[in-house]
């Protein structure tokens, strides 16, 4: 069975926020859907959480329970930003990756094919931390054999863990709190008032009982949870960065000549761009000169762009 990894960055859009307001750190911090009080809470810190408050709450609600709780909103755009960063970061160690579609912060890595590169999958899961940490975010990384089992695990503690069998991670998922599986708070608040806490608890009920009272997107859960339900890595598939290539018949020695050269190749890359709906944030201009070997100049503009004018005026300063 091929190694599977579960990268988590708990609360994801919390981290970006308190990177937005490190001050914050210190408080019970909370992620709201609007700037009202009758908002609902989306992610929560820990201390938040001890205070008793939970995604679903009212920030009203919230507020009662620690009246020192700090919130905002973070975009969806300024979201997927991060994790698309994230997702081509983790792509540096494995070419399998994939975010979740469900919860930010959450992503699968394919441990296939990695033993000429690592000594160990412990080696490995240490490297693609170490990363994430790098960056100033919390995270766990867990490495086992099953999406349910790596997901729960890397749930419920920070650093990295290496399952060696499968009896070993299942007895582990079914350990977890079902408070750190992000359930519908209706979900969550109902099973809790049947005592019902922890994975292995939820695994107890009957699956048809589930479907019947909660829906299928318990029934699901259930069925990830006792693996009877499976499904395959599913990678993203990067974009290669758009390129324009140029041979020239002789050298080029003007400046005003060579300008207007990379003019007619710029205007194509912002084409296809704007079709992609992306903007330029770095241009990479590689030449050949002569016999002297290539040479890189890259041009960065202050802020993402699709104005020729805006970088050739870059590159004429050069």
């Amino acid at each position: 069975m091929d190694r599977l990894a579960c990268a988590n960055l708990p609360a994801f859009p919390l981290q970006l926020l308190l990177k937005r307001h490190p001050e914050w750190a210190v408080y019970p911090v909370a992620v709201v859907a609007e700037d009202k009080p009758q908002a609902s809470i989306l992610w929560v810190n820990e201390k938040a959480r001890r205070a008793g408050v939970l995604s679903g709450f009212r920030y009203a609600a919230g507020s009662s329970l620690a009246p020192d709780l700090r919130a905002g909103m973070v975009p969806p755009d300024e979201i997927e930003k991060e994790v698309a960063a994230l997702t081509n970061r983790f792509l540096r160690f494995t070419p399998g990756v994939e975010p979740s579609g469900e919860e930010p912060g959450v992503f699968w890595l394919s441990g296939a094919g990695l033993n000429l590169l690592y000594p160990s999958l412990k080696k490995w899961a240490s490297a693609v931390h170490a990363d994430i940490k790098a960056h100033v975010f919390h995270a766990s990384v867990v490495v086992g054999f099953t999406r349910f089992g790596t997901y729960a695990a890397a749930k419920a503690q920070e650093g990295t863990v290496v399952f060696e069998d499968l009896s070993e991670e299942r007895a582990a998922a079914r350990e977890v709190p079902l408070d750190r599986l992000g359930l519908e708070p209706d979900l969550r608040d109902t099973l809790f008032k049947l005592g019902i806490k922890t994975v292995g608890a939820f695994l107890s009920l009957p699956a048809g009982g589930l479907y019947e009272r909660f829906g299928p997107k318990a029934y699901r859960l259930h069925g990830m949870a006792s693996g009877d339900l499976w499904a395959p890595l599913k990678p993203c598939i990067p974009e290669e960065p758009v390129r324009q290539r140029l041979v020239l018949d002789d050298p080029e020695t003007d400046a005003t000549r060579f300008l207007f050269i990379i003019k007619g190749l710029l205007h194509p890359i912002l084409a296809a761009l704007a079709a992609r709906e992306e903007a330029l944030v770095e241009l990479l201009l590689r030449f050949l000169i002569d016999r002297s070997g290539w040479r890189e100049e890259p041009i960065r503009p202050a802020a993402p762009t699709l104005d020729s004018v805006q970088v050739l005026d870059l590159e004429a300063k050069q």
